[in-house]
């Protein structure tokens, strides 16, 4: 039987430092039927230069240089021209055990699965995390988990079958750069797939990068989430899930809104406010769920705890 083809797509933007590491990483996979797209999504470091010397190394290599668009827009170019059987995504500043793909698609075949995830190395400056990956046959309780951020919707320690990716029909949101991996992990979850874990750390995510292309400036990471939590929010109105869901989503939604306090209280206030109106919606101890719950739900009162924690 021949192998089957390996589409590993890798967004890059101004990951110098850590761009080879990545490359080589792949390079270095005992499964050696791949292709890796590389997608320079406008480097004003050498990144580009990096890539071309890679493609000119190993034909397997594929570089694609454009204007800065986004990691999602990144993404999607090179998914227009994979033409592998399965799908990996590789951030470029992460690096790879060399024998992921190979334990991965193993178990893919073994087992008929969509999908296949890997447990992760959280790679800091001075230890390392583990993290492992609980999901189940119950897509329910994945779907639960993904909601209240208790399961990781990262792609990039997955490889997917592209046809069931096809016909789940993603959607992706360009401007939307925060939880755009959660958006997508939950479509995929809402198409039933079977799903199995590789019980090791085969992908190593590195969390001390402070390049461009990690700074989150000077809002949170909720708060620039804030289109794709209603991305979701959509998705489970429009699939008619909303109300199985809504005190996990209320858990996802009211992380937002804290988030959000600091630099639009009118805002905070008015999205998703279902989610405040109950202390049981906060993941809060129970203080800190009163404090927050007056200063959502009260008006007088809650401008003045506002002011006292913010100004």
């Amino acid at each position: 039987m021949p192998q089957q083809l390996i589409s590993i797509i890798i967004p890059v933007y101004n990951t110098e430092k850590y761009l080879c590491k990545c490359l080589d990483s792949i390079l270095a996979q005992t499964y050696t039927n791949w292709e890796a797209i590389l997608v320079d999504d406008g480097s004003t470091d050498n990144c580009g230069k990096i890539c071309d010397e890679y493609v000119a190394k190993n034909n397997s290599f594929k570089v694609i240089h454009q204007k800065n668009g986004g990691v999602v827009n990144a993404r999607n170019k090179g998914l227009a021209i994979a033409k592998g059987e399965f799908l990996a995504f590789v951030d470029s500043d992460d690096y790879i055990e060399p024998t992921m793909f190979e334990e991965m698609l193993s178990l893919a075949e073994k087992n008929n699965l969509d999908i296949v995830w890997c447990n992760l190395n959280e790679i800091h400056k001075d230890h390392i995390e583990k993290e492992i990956i609980d999901i189940t046959d119950d897509i329910e309780y994945n779907i639960k988990k993904l909601l209240r951020f208790k399961l990781p919707g990262y792609l990039w320690n997955k490889i997917i079958k592209k046809c069931f990716w096809d016909n789940s029909q993603i959607k992706t949101d360009n401007k939307a750069v925060i939880c755009e991996d959660t958006y997508i992990s939950m479509q995929l979850f809402l198409n039933n797939p079977r799903m199995g874990v590789v019980e090791k750390e085969l992908y190593n995510y590195v969390r001390y990068n402070t390049s461009a292309a990690t700074r989150t400036g000077e809002k949170s990471l909720l708060v620039r989430a804030e289109r794709n939590i209603i991305n979701i929010y959509e998705l489970l109105k429009k699939n008619h899930l909303l109300d199985k869901y809504i005190d996990d989503f209320s858990q996802t939604a009211m992380r937002l809104k804290i988030e959000m306090l600091p630099f639009d209280r009118k805002k905070a206030i008015e999205i998703f406010p279902f989610s405040h109106k109950n202390l049981n919606n906060y993941t809060l101890r129970l203080p800190a769920s009163i404090y927050y719950w007056l200063i959502f739900n009260t008006i007088f009162i809650g401008k003045i705890l506002y002011r006292i924690k913010f100004k």
